[in-house]
């Protein structure tokens, strides 16, 4: 158990450091060396759990892609599609509940480097998603709808992030996104 303990508060301190060197650092500029550093850990201790800061980023991309992804799926897609509400809401209490990691990789322009491969994984990730609940719509109908959602629940995420705390997210926010949704996929859903 101890073994399982320091590992989690190894991978704590690399991701920590890494949060604080990317918020006054460019990306390209933060090196295994600067964030062992930072880190008060060894190189190698960094190699241990990944290969690269490329690896590193990619491995909180994955789970941050993965833990709304799954939350998606436990939602009947019919349902959300017409109360988008429901996604909406339950994507907010998984932002509520996890650490900031995920908000900021999401909303913080510091780490926009990392948005749009979070964006393109949620997005292929829901294409199967809408196929399974409308089996008449194709690969490519699916994925324009599939974007139009991520893109417009991100964008909207995106200015209350950067404007109001994440319990009080106004209802005007919720019901547009609503509206832009079910709306605009309509057309497409039902073609």
């Amino acid at each position: 158990m101890n073994t399982d303990l320091r590992i989690i508060k190894t991978k704590k301190a690399i991701w920590d450091a890494f949060m604080k060197l990317i918020s006054t650092k460019d990306y390209n500029d933060i090196t295994v060396t600067l964030l062992a550093k930072e880190a008060n850990i060894s190189r190698k201790t960094f190699y241990t759990y990944y290969s690269s800061i490329g690896d590193l980023a990619d491995y909180y991309i994955q789970y941050a892609s993965e833990q709304i992804l799954t939350t998606i799926r436990k939602q009947n897609f019919r349902e959300i599609f017409h109360h988008p509400e429901q996604m909406l809401d339950a994507i907010l209490t998984l932002l509520a509940q996890r650490n900031q990691l995920i908000q900021n990789i999401l909303f913080f322009d510091e780490y926009n480097v990392f948005l749009h491969k979070v964006e393109r994984k949620i997005i292929n990730g829901l294409i199967p998603i809408i196929q399974e609940a409308y089996p008449n719509i194709n690969t490519d109908n699916a994925k324009l709808a599939s974007s139009f959602l991520v893109l417009n629940l991100l964008s909207m995420l995106n200015f209350h992030f950067n404007g109001e705390k994440i319990e009080n997210i106004p209802e005007h926010f919720k019901n547009q996104l609503i509206q832009l949704n079910l709306y605009g996929l309509n057309g497409l859903i039902n073609n």
